[in-house]
């Protein structure tokens, strides 16, 4: 009889250690939690020029790890195109801070674009928020131009530094022949750097330019401009001078972007209106 009590006694021991040891489980929390997001433009406006850069910012970020993260660009036709798509299959990431320049096109439809951020965490929670702009051709002036010119002006003075011209320590301070570089780059809209009869043509047309011939700055009569035949009929243009404004004997980007206007501006108004500098912005400045 005692040993049946020992034997129930240290059965009942056993039940309540075994009870113990479940309390000390815990199970893991679930995580309920959706990835928060932010996006904005990086200029904080709703409207833009739609030749002019827009850029994005977006913040995504999650408790425990982001799954995945995708944002994409509506047209005002309703069509969307991927701009930026990351699956982190393995090692968590919980912050995700971007900086993107949406991919406007050439002649892309003015009215209301929608960016759209989608994000994911590995508990299945998502998220999605949007952003509404606007792109429109107004007619502008010489500042509004001026800002638009400014932005996109940098792929020519960039690559100068191959040249020999160091535009990071000498700024913007072009004297005559760099001025006819620049326009060299600006003129040329192919890969291949001379300057052919159609893009003289163009050129000519563009800007407004009366009683020239492509026989007086094709010298060597090969059927292309070399830099020092289009250097040659730039100085015989005087458009340095002209663009001087403050005649210091050197140009700088308002004096250029200022000058491309008043050529531009065929019907001497002061304003640029669509037909005046949309096409000649996509043609020079839109690559």
């Amino acid at each position: 009889m005692k040993i049946i009590y020992l034997a129930s006694l240290f059965l009942l021991s056993v039940s309540f250690i075994s009870c113990d040891g479940d309390d000390d489980i815990v199970e893991p929390e679930l995580d309920k939690e959706s990835p928060v997001l932010n996006v904005t433009t990086t200029s904080d406006a709703d409207t833009f020029l739609i030749i002019e850069w827009v850029q994005i910012s977006a913040i995504i970020k999650d408790n425990r790890g982001l799954k995945y993260a995708r944002i994409n660009l509506a047209s005002p036709d309703g069509t969307r195109n991927l701009v930026f798509e990351q699956v982190i299959s393995f090692k968590r990431r919980a912050f995700i801070d971007l900086t993107i320049s949406l991919p406007i096109e050439k002649r892309a439809a003015t009215g209301n674009y929608t960016v759209v951020v989608e994000a994911g965490d590995h508990a299945e929670n998502a998220s999605k928020d949007s952003l509404t702009f606007t792109m429109h051709a107004p007619a502008l002036g010489k500042s509004e131009f001026g800002r638009a010119f400014s932005r996109r002006f940098s792929m020519y003075y960039e690559p100068l530094d191959w040249f020999g011209y160091n535009v990071h320590d000498r700024g913007i301070a072009f004297d005559s022949f760099w001025l006819s570089q620049v326009l060299y780059f600006m003129i040329s809209k192919d890969d291949q750097y001379p300057i052919s009869e159609a893009e003289w043509n163009t050129f000519m047309a563009d800007f407004g330019i009366k009683n020239q011939t492509w026989a007086m700055w094709d010298e060597n009569t090969d059927g292309s401009l070399n830099e020092a035949e289009f250097q040659k009929g730039i100085v015989s243009l005087n458009l340095f001078n002209e663009w001087d404004s403050n005649k210091n004997a050197i140009i700088n980007e308002e004096e250029i972007a200022n000058g491309v206007f008043g050529h531009w501006d065929f019907d001497k108004d002061n304003m640029l209106n669509r037909e005046e500098y949309l096409e000649k912005f996509y043609t020079y400045l839109y690559r």
